[in-house]
């Protein structure tokens, strides 16, 4: 009680407050009476009322109810306060009118800010009211108050915009409905393809409940001027359809063609009618009415309250036809408002993004639907981006259930295509143009033909997050990828348990390549040994985990959480600056978690196009030398001026594509010799160098050969040829590289044993 005595004291002192009545106790709880002091315009303050109704003097209820005060009151004005104004909450005949005073929770509000806060904004909603400010178009149009919404009928607003016409045209669609006692619940089909209007009925009872399903015609009526073009209703007022003479009433004063709905809802009952004795009897007892819905489309003066960036109004109602059978053609109309309840579309999930619905929608082709990229799949799904191609020619096991996006049911008696259930998952939130491929990512990028099927032959972002080196390898000798210079390919994955994240983006026409970025993310290991830790961790590799008799699987354990964590971060990079503007260099993203073990700390860094060396022929090496090494190489060339100078190149050799990608640089050691005509590498500490460099970027880099400036110019000589073929003797097979740094550029020789 002493809560609601400090609520009477704080009424009390308000300024606004003239007189406070105290508490009394009410079958609802405890209801506290203040009468406030409303700002009349100046011209009006003699009446002491406005046009509108509004008193000088407002009598308000604040009810409090026994979970006060961890439960904010309900406010109340009085029952025949002016109903004609926006910002009301939906009410029942012979109520008290309850204001709308914040567009969220009230009992957030008082947690918040206290009660005074409530008050204070009920002060702020009544001197508006009168002043007829309710509406600030800066914040929106508030939508119709409609305060009996029996039925609710559900399509997406965007489509319906879309395809009703400009010009006050009708579109007939079709949708499905559920009905018991009058109301219905119908669902337009989507895309709301235009179809002659069709009605069907069948009846279902259990025990004493009856109801009926069956196919109900949709009436969409874009509201225009006299020319036909779009009106813009700026006049506000709330739902007064209660049959169908003042829907068809309202529909002319919005400006809607009301001969072609009149007419089209006459001929669609007249047709029904005359078909009904036609139908089978299970088809033909329309007892509990013949239904259509009618939505008017209002165009209003600013985006709606709720959803930015819409600034039409959809209004449907349902009319009902009772059949008289002794008069089967003079229906019994009525008529009453729906609610909208938008059906899921990338629109909608778009807008709750907060994303422009119509940004652009490249082709998204993730390669591995397993832990990651079903996640990654998702969250770019549910923000709108559809047209995906998911390829994976694995099954779901029971095992897949700890960490992948989707759950398969215990009495699931067969293990379906991840593919497949993704491309079912995708279409529950409204992507239809989503597509499964069971095949292998391998086999995809290697041929031309089932690339074009999968990857289609415009502008694609091609995300691989199988963590296969099989599909890395394929990814880096494939043609369907440089095929067609709008394709964009992406690796994204994980190590070290999931501590650590990377996201590869390659630069346009493959001139910096997913190997190029891998390289360089474990050159940063060398010089940064915070990320050389994390990646290091425990273990990297695939671990067997048995999941059934003679049965295994290969892979990395860890918890879902870190799985979903990195999903999440990779997404935000696809989607802020991969999917809408593909890079043109290379885009190398890394994450690595931080101190508390919870979050992640991700960079991001443009790569410059690599220097390329084709290999000569089928057999030969090719090299990439990263531009960042071809750089420091520049610098340190220039440094030296007129004499020779050089150092020891790092870098990752794969016999399977045969390349040798360079990807850092040891220092030459103290006692290498340096004159205009030669440089001679030394070997004090090179040996330990190499290996510290090789330790330090876990294994992925070693030494691969020799570099040395020609201040002069001048290809490779003699003398280091035979170098060079010194080194390859050493190196047990592998090839030996050797660049030369001249004014004009780099010329590379390649020698193996």
């Amino acid at each position: 009680m002493q809560s609601i005595l400090d609520v009477l004291a704080l009424l009390k002192r308000h300024p606004s407050v003239s007189s406070v009545v105290p508490a009394a106790s009410t079958s609802d709880g405890i209801e506290v009476m203040a009468v406030i002091d409303v700002e009349l315009p100046s011209r009006l303050r003699a009446a002491g009322v406005t046009p509108e109704g509004v008193r000088a003097k407002e009598p308000c209820w604040f009810q409090f109810s026994g979970d006060w005060p961890l439960k904010a009151p309900t406010v109340w004005l009085r029952e025949d306060f002016p109903l004609a104004l926006p910002h009301i909450n939906p009410r029942l005949a012979g109520q008290r009118v309850n204001p709308c005073l914040f567009e969220g929770s009230l009992h957030e509000v008082l947690h918040r800010f206290g009660f005074e806060r409530i008050v204070d904004q009920l002060c702020i909603w009544l001197n508006k009211a009168a002043a007829g400010q309710l509406i600030d178009l800066a914040h929106g149009w508030e939508p119709t108050r409609r305060d009996t919404c029996p039925s609710t009928t559900v399509f997406s607003a965007e489509e319906a915009i879309e395809k009703t016409p400009k010009d006050g045209s009708l579109l007939t669609s079709q949708g499905t409905y559920f009905t018991t006692d009058g109301s219905l619940w119908a669902v337009a089909e989507e895309s709301l393809p235009a179809a002659d209007p069709e009605f069907t009925q069948t009846h279902r009872k259990h025990r004493s409940l009856t109801w009926a399903s069956g196919s109900v015609p949709f009436f969409f009526l874009r509201c225009v001027d006299e020319a036909g073009d779009p009106r813009v209703v700026s006049d506000y007022a709330p739902e007064t359809v209660d049959d169908l003479p003042s829907l068809l009433e309202k529909a002319t004063c919005l400006g809607a063609k009301v001969d072609l709905l009149e007419g089209a809802l006459k001929s669609f009952t007249f047709q029904m009618t005359l078909q009904r004795p036609l139908r089978p009897a299970h088809e033909a007892d329309w007892s509990l009415g013949l239904f259509a819905v009618v939505v008017l489309l209002v165009h209003r003066p600013a985006s709606l309250v709720g959803s930015p960036g819409r600034d039409v109004e959809v209004l449907p109602y349902v009319v009902r036809y009772t059949l008289d059978e002794k008069k089967p053609l003079a229906p019994v109309s009525q008529a009453h408002p729906a609610f909208h309840a938008q059906c899921v579309t990338p629109a909608l999930l778009s807008s709750v993004s907060g994303l422009p619905s119509d940004r652009k929608r490249l082709r998204l082709a993730i390669l591995g639907c397993g832990s990651l990229g079903s996640k990654v799949a998702l969250h770019l799904g549910r923000t709108g981006a559809g047209n995906m191609a998911l390829v994976d020619n694995k099954v779901f096991a029971p095992h897949n259930n700890a960490r992948h996006a989707l759950i398969l049911p215990r009495s699931s008696a067969v293990l379906p295509n991840k593919s497949l259930l993704m491309e079912q998952a995708m279409a529950e939130l409204g992507h239809k143009d989503c597509e499964s491929f069971e095949l292998d990512a391998v086999d995809v990028l290697n041929d031309s033909d089932l690339a074009n099927n999968v990857f289609g032959t415009a502008e694609a972002v091609i995300i691989e997050t199988t963590a296969s080196l099989r599909v890395s390898a394929a990814a880096a000798l494939s043609k369907t990828l440089a095929a067609l210079p709008s394709r964009r390919f992406v690796q994204a994955g994980m190590y070290a348990q999931g501590k650590a994240a990377y996201l590869f983006c390659e630069g346009e026409h493959r001139k910096v390549t997913t190997e190029d970025l891998r390289s360089g993310l474990f050159e940063l290991c060398r010089q940064d040994e915070r990320v050389r830790a994390i990646l290091a961790g425990d273990t990297s590799d695939p671990t067997r985990i048995f999941v059934g008799d003679n049965c295994s699987s290969m892979t990395m354990p860890m918890p879902d959480s870190l799985v979903s964590r990195a999903a999440a971060l990779i997404s935000v990079q696809l989607e802020r600056c991969i999917i809408e503007n593909p890079p043109i260099n290379g885009k190398l993203c890394y994450g690595i978690e931080d101190a508390t073990g919870v979050g992640m700390t991700w960079h991001c860094d443009d790569v410059l196009p690599t220097v390329v060396f084709p290999a000569p022929d089928e057999d030969g090496w090719t090299v990439r030398l990263l531009e960042s090494v071809a750089q420091m190489i520049d610098l340190d060339a220039k440094r030296w001026g007129r004499l020779e100078t050089g150092g020891a190149l790092l870098g990752h050799v794969s016999p399977i594509t045969r390349t040798i990608t360079v990807a850092g640089l040891v220092d030459a050691p103290p006692d290498s010799i340096r004159t205009e005509s030669r440089f001679i590498l030394g070997t004090s500490g090179l040996v330990p160098s190499l290996r510290k460099a090789h330790q330090q970027s876990l294994g992925h880099l070693q030494f691969v050969g020799t570099w040395h400036s020609h201040p002069m110019g001048g290809n490779h000589s003699a003398l280091d040829r035979k170098t060079l073929k010194s080194i390859a003797e050493a190196f047990a097979g592998l090839p030996a590289l050797s660049l030369v740094w001249t004014p004009s550029g780099f010329s590379c020789e390649i020698a193996a044993s």
